[in-house]
């Protein structure tokens, strides 16, 4: 089972994903919520096709952002670009 968000007229929802389609479902909160909640969903509604629907990312509230640049120097020489003295 895939668990995604969605827009819905501006407000972020879960859905499921299931084949070429997303089936909306009845909880009111976001991923993080649902997590927290250990609630099961259930597949048993409609589905909107998948090219008709927004999606929205994942976390949308996330606690941390962690950035690794460990292909940072390939990413240099693929650019031809100039390696910093002291990388940040």
């Amino acid at each position: 089972m895939k668990i995604a968000q969605y827009y819905d007229k501006g407000i972020i929802r879960l859905g499921l994903i299931k084949g070429e389609g997303l089936i909306p479902v009845d909880f009111l909160g976001d991923m993080i919520d649902f997590i927290k909640s250990r609630s099961n969903l259930k597949d048993d509604g409609d589905p909107i096709p998948l090219d008709k629907v927004r999606l929205a990312p994942p976390i949308s509230r996330p606690s941390k952002i962690i950035g690794i640049g460990l292909n940072y120097s390939d990413h240099i020489r693929e650019s031809k670009g100039k390696v910093q003295e002291i990388l940040l």
